[in-house]
């Protein structure tokens, strides 16, 4: 399967007419989710201006026909220029590490989701679709059904929760019509972060089965979220101005991940710790790393930890009654479709 090819949504027929004659500016174009956006939405028809920092994906993206413009969304000039001539923004663009230097995340999340509001101000765009997470619902502790209002955990796992928190912030304090949508887990054809990663892991025998494996998850196909951009770039004027995204069931963490070492014939997982134990481990780990100040990630963080080891799901009935949102593939049809890309690959 071409990764950059992608359902028709035909639920979505109204919105695409909405959205032609219009400019959309998508940030983060030569990353998954801004990528498989705007092939989507060129497919539609639909005029985009896409932006991105990897000169061979941005290629990629104007031989397809789609203007795109490389630059550094902290350039205020740059990012002006580029809202100026559109009429909605869907800010896509992150770093989604789970380690790394503070100030890494504080430009690329914080001070670029700043600089894109300022520029949606100064240039009174129609919209603001802002892509955020809802690991700033994450604690050391399991949770079901987290709505959007539930109220948000003080303490930070990481930096980059730290940023979104952040850019949340500026988004939801701005005076520019925004919506910000809280997807979870994105993957599919195309993801060379979530399902990569932890296939290397499996494939290298590095990924411990952490607790006793009956931990539920939500997980987000890449198609549904689109869906979700489209819906959230042309409701109008909703009361509620956050949405969790995700493919609308939970399923079983390690069930899914038995799946994938099946069907990609990756070796059985040969090491479990319990979660507590596992933490333990990520907690050493860490500061070895702080004060070695090594390089890379270490092989276990607590946020992994938690993230592999706890149950979080979410509701998302606000986006099912407010934008009409209706996951169009369950997740065992997006795991299907994307490891038949693995495997095509």
């Amino acid at each position: 399967m071409d990764c950059g090819t992608y359902a028709d949504h035909s639920m979505l027929i109204e919105q695409y007419q909405q959205l032609r004659g219009r400019t959309i500016l998508v940030t983060g174009a030569t990353g998954f989710v801004g990528g498989a956006l705007a092939r989507h939405l060129h497919a539609q028809q639909i005029k985009v201006l896409a932006t991105g920092r990897n000169a061979q994906k941005a290629q990629a993206l104007q031989a397809l026909g789609i203007a795109t413009q490389i630059g550094d969304l902290t350039d205020t000039a740059f990012v002006q220029s580029l809202v100026r001539a559109c009429d909605i923004v869907i800010h896509c663009a992150a770093k989604s590490e789970p380690w790394g230097a503070l100030h890494a995340f504080e430009a690329a999340n914080q001070i670029a989701t700043q600089v894109i509001v300022s520029a949606c101000e100064r240039a009174n765009v129609q919209r603001l679709v802002h892509i955020s997470t809802p690991s700033l619902y994450f604690c050391l502790d399991s949770r079901t059904a987290v709505k959007e209002t539930d109220p948000l955990p003080d303490a930070f796992p990481n930096h980059y929760v730290r940023t979104k928190r952040q850019a949340e912030a500026v988004v939801q304090a701005a005076n520019v019509d925004a919506i910000t949508l809280r997807p979870r887990a994105i993957y599919g054809p195309g993801d060379q972060a979530l399902l990569p990663r932890l296939i290397d892991r499996m494939r290298s025998g590095r990924l411990p089965k952490i607790g006793a494996g009956q931990n539920m998850a939500d997980l987000t196909y890449i198609e549904n979220l689109i869906a979700a951009i489209v819906l959230a770039a042309t409701v109008t004027q909703p009361a509620q101005r956050v949405f969790n995204v995700t493919d609308g069931t939970p399923v079983n963490l390690w069930d899914v991940l038995a799946q994938l070492a099946q069907t990609l014939e990756l070796p059985p997982l040969q090491r479990q710790f319990s979660y507590h134990t596992a933490l333990r481990i990520a907690g050493v780990l860490e500061a070895a790393w702080r004060i070695g100040r090594l390089s890379g990630e270490p092989p276990l963080t607590k946020y992994s930890v938690s993230v592999l080891g706890l149950t979080q799901t979410l509701e998302i009935s606000a986006a099912r009654q407010t934008l009409g949102y209706q996951p169009q593939f369950t997740t065992q049809q997006g795991l299907a479709r994307t490891l038949q890309a693995y495997q095509d690959d």
